[in-house]
């Protein structure tokens, strides 16, 4: 896989057409939303709320507070520690 070298390359072919760029998503947990996030810099519109959707959360990624996110510190894409699903571990 390339990473997000292709999708970079992207956005500069849609700026070169002066066209604006926006990324959305319905349901994405947040280690998507971390990958994508280090793309908001370059975007003109984001739609990754979808995350508020799921229940079983796998992770510590992006914080959504008043119609704005957070990326975390650190590095990388920032994600936190993984959170064990109870239900999973009482099956044990």
């Amino acid at each position: 896989m390339e990473g997000l070298t292709p999708v970079r390359r992207m956005i500069r072919n849609a700026r070169s057409l002066g066209m604006r760029v926006m990324v959305i998503c319905m349901t994405e947990f947040s280690v998507g939303i971390s990958v994508v996030a280090q793309l908001f810099p370059y975007l003109d519109y984001v739609d990754m709320d979808g995350v508020l959707l799921i229940k079983n959360e796998v992770a510590n990624g992006p914080i959504f507070e008043s119609g704005e996110v957070h990326v975390r510190q650190g590095c990388g894409i920032r994600i936190g520690k993984l959170l064990i699903d109870q239900a999973f571990m009482q099956k044990r």
